[in-house]
């Protein structure tokens, strides 16, 4: 996602302003353009009704809200999601807090309105035996492909947050006796991750002697950007389905077996929630724990088993 943005639909100079500065973290390219496309399309929509934006009502936008359930969708007809039109009017809330905050408005229109409801469903588990066929495919392919796979299901990394990694980042960092990872994250923040052996092996296979420069360098050596990232993993999935995995494993749900194996292995949610660094544990275990729903775990059957006549 590269070049300029597009302008936004209305005449809405000052709050545009401030709503970019807003949403313009470095590190969320993908969600700054997604609110960026949700937000113009609400715009083009009052355009369209010949509707002042900074002049609507709850109820107008109510209208919008059952437009974007009933004929929300760009291609073909339709509506969206309850889900998807959470997502789409996220943008829109921020929007007029801005405005708010701006005193364009006296009141937040949005304070009080009621978005549809949705039940929100988990990713499926991957097999423990896919998972583990991809972290051995991973590390036959070659020392790029093994430090990007060992990033991700060792230390739970994002992909962006591996593709921005350097050499420097880690070799020169030793406290208590163990190498730390020490990067910007999600939000700007930096972190610092001990990094484990096996974890490290991958790191050293990849670094291969060099004491500077990009962690896992593109071929002709430069920085590795997300989407040269993600095609590593594309890689280590056709080969892995070669071989008999099921289904492809994207770079977040790698993510996210690792910390669903935290949960696993009976870490307290605060552990877990540190090993993924979320600001909020309900994000962890809501998005996360994707083993809550195992069965074979489930405690009706010690319950059962205890009150069995």
């Amino acid at each position: 996602m590269n070049g300029s943005l597009p302008a936004l639909a209305g005449n809405l100079d000052p709050v545009q302003s401030t709503y970019l500065s807003t949403i313009a973290s470095p590190d969320s390219d993908s969600s700054r353009y997604t609110y960026r496309a949700w937000l113009d399309r609400f715009l083009a929509w009052c355009d369209v009704n010949q509707l002042d934006p900074l002049s609507l009502k709850r109820l107008q936008l109510e209208v919008y809200i059952q437009h974007l359930l009933t004929d929300g969708r760009i291609r073909g007809t339709g509506g969206l999601k309850p889900s998807t039109v959470n997502t789409a009017f996220t943008p829109v809330r921020v929007f007029y807090e801005i405005a708010v905050d701006e005193e364009l408005i006296l009141r937040d229109p949005t304070r009080r309105l009621k978005l549809p409801k949705y039940e929100y469903t988990k990713r499926q588990l991957v097999p423990t035996r896919d998972f583990m066929l991809f972290l051995e495919v991973a590390k036959t392919t070659s020392p790029r492909h093994w430090a990007c796979a060992a990033l991700l299901s060792g230390l739970a990394l994002r992909i962006h947050e591996v593709a921005a990694l350097r050499v420097e980042d880690y070799l020169p960092n030793v406290e208590q006796g163990q190498h730390v990872l020490v990067y910007r994250q999600k939000g700007g923040k930096t972190a610092r991750t001990p990094v484990p052996l096996p974890t490290l092996q991958a790191l050293e296979a990849v670094r291969a002697g060099r004491t500077e420069g990009p962690l896992i360098p593109k071929r002709d050596g430069g920085q590795l950007t997300r989407t040269g990232a993600a095609g590593l993993v594309t890689t280590i999935n056709r080969r892995a389905m070669a071989q008999g995995m099921k289904k492809p494993i994207n770079p977040h749900l790698v993510r996210a077996m690792a910390i669903t194996e935290a949960f696993e292995m009976g870490m307290t949610g605060r552990d877990v929630q540190a090993f993924a660094r979320h600001a909020d544990p309900r994000t962890t275990r809501r998005h996360y724990d994707l083993g809550n729903g195992n069965h074979y775990r489930h405690p009706a059957h010690q319950i059962a088993g205890r009150l069995a006549v």
